[in-house]
């Protein structure tokens, strides 16, 4: 079987800036992929299989069987496969794990079969599937609009970005559909500055039914006092940009309990091939 890595990708900024007559709010985010990501093994097989490590994930509701299904929908290519799923993204985590999943399967079933789709293809196909996963299908850091499906590359120097990113995890994830209802129910589309680092206008709808969030997030501004610290996406991952002073293994207690995290690098992929991460490490 191939093995794929599949990387997760945080948000520099997230602002809501409308509302679809659809339902879907309108947002403007530049996202970057990471070091940090899961892994994904694809090959030919006897007969269809699925494992993934966490079994809460291992049905068919899966984005990377959904990934697989479509694939055959566009192809008619009906081969079983074997997918084979090590989870690192945590769920829930606002990282686009379950996109970058299935980004990374039609990747690897357009290679596997030769069919022959551009990246633009696979990144129009896969748009059905979730808002996230066209950025995949990008160079590793793009403008997203829309419902965060409109991919944009950025020009060069149009927005700073650090290199080196410290990921907080949380043993408890937050829906997006959670995160999106609470800002319809008492926040309003952002208008101005709409450029700025490190602020998320989903923030303050998930703190406030996440107030751990929230003391974290403080924590990690006391912390790292000469850095920024922002949530990714939708929750629950907190990100601090180019982090100092922490080593691999150094323990971060909150709360009197150590914290989970993280040290992750912006990555990019050459046009043509994947993501590539020779090492991450993950506390």
């Amino acid at each position: 079987m191939a093995v794929y890595f599949s990387p997760a990708k945080i948000n520099l900024f997230l602002r809501v800036i409308g509302r679809k007559s659809f339902g879907y709010h309108e947002i403007l985010t530049p996202m970057v992929a990471l070091s940090f990501g899961d892994e994904v093994s694809v090959g030919v097989s006897s007969s269809d299989s699925f494992v993934c490590n966490v079994k809460e994930i291992s049905g068919s509701s899966n984005l990377a069987l959904k990934a697989l299904d479509l694939f055959r929908q566009k192809t008619g290519v009906t081969t079983p496969v074997t997918i084979s799923l090590k989870k690192r993204i945590p769920v829930g985590s606002g990282m686009g794990g379950g996109s970058s999943n299935a980004a990374t399967v039609l990747f690897a079933l357009n290679q596997i079969f030769s069919v022959g789709f551009s990246s633009e293809q696979l990144a129009s196909m896969g748009a059905h599937l979730g808002s996230d996963i066209p950025f995949f299908f990008s160079l590793g850091e793009a403008l997203c609009s829309g419902r965060g499906d409109v991919v944009t590359t950025l020009s060069e120097g149009s927005i700073e970005i650090a290199k080196r990113f410290l990921l907080v995890f949380d043993n408890r994830g937050v829906s997006s559909d959670a995160a999106y209802q609470a800002f319809s129910a008492k926040y309003s589309p952002s208008t101005e500055n709409l450029f700025e680092l490190a602020k998320n206008d989903l923030e303050d709808p998930v703190f406030s039914f996440r107030q751990d969030l929230c003391r974290k997030k403080k924590f990690l501004q006391e912390t790292f006092s000469e850095s920024q610290v922002v949530m990714s996406g939708s929750g629950a991952t907190l990100v601090v940009f180019s982090p100092s002073r922490l080593e691999e293994k150094t323990p971060l207690i909150f709360e009197g309990s150590p914290l989970r995290y993280a040290l992750a690098e912006k990555i990019v992929r050459e046009k043509g091939s994947w993501y590539q991460s020779n090492n991450f490490s993950y506390n």
